[in-house]
């Protein structure tokens, strides 16, 4: 006790220590605040429209003939309850976002067999009907 007895006797000392705590204290303040804004990458985000339509444009992509591909999907505002056949725990009451309709830009969509191809994969891959799935050929590039 005679160490801490002289410490707070000693008015630098003790000013020394309020600065210490000061500094500590603000560290693990502001230490929190940056875990809790963190923003999850657009990736990691499961029901995310910029993954679904990123990885729509990977798989498209591979298919023969289409070349270089672009997607935009429109979703509805109204939630959908997921099928009995879900097993990713989704709860009738949580829903998920339904796509609504496509557009694709792709290199080949001027030949009409490359075209079907993109429909039928997009129509099984989103759910989406043909006839909301609109498919363009991209501009060449100058």
């Amino acid at each position: 006790m005679r160490i801490i007895d002289k410490i707070f006797k000693d008015k630098k000392s003790t000013c020394v220590i309020y600065i210490l705590l000061t500094v500590g204290i603000l560290l693990l303040v502001g230490g929190k605040t940056q875990v809790h804004t963190q923003i999850p990458p657009v990736e990691e985000t499961a029901q995310s429209p910029y993954s679904s339509a990123s990885r729509m444009e990977e798989i498209l992509s591979e298919i023969d003939g289409v070349g270089q591909v672009r997607v935009m999907i429109f979703f509805s505002s109204e939630k959908e309850a997921p099928s009995s056949g879900d097993v990713l725990g989704a709860s009738k009451e949580q829903g998920k976002e339904k796509a609504q309709s496509v557009v694709i830009v792709a290199d080949g969509a001027g030949n009409a067999a490359v075209r079907e191809k993109i429909v039928r994969a997009v129509k099984s891959a989103l759910g989406v009907e043909a006839h909301k799935i609109e498919v363009f050929e991209r501009k060449e590039s100058q």
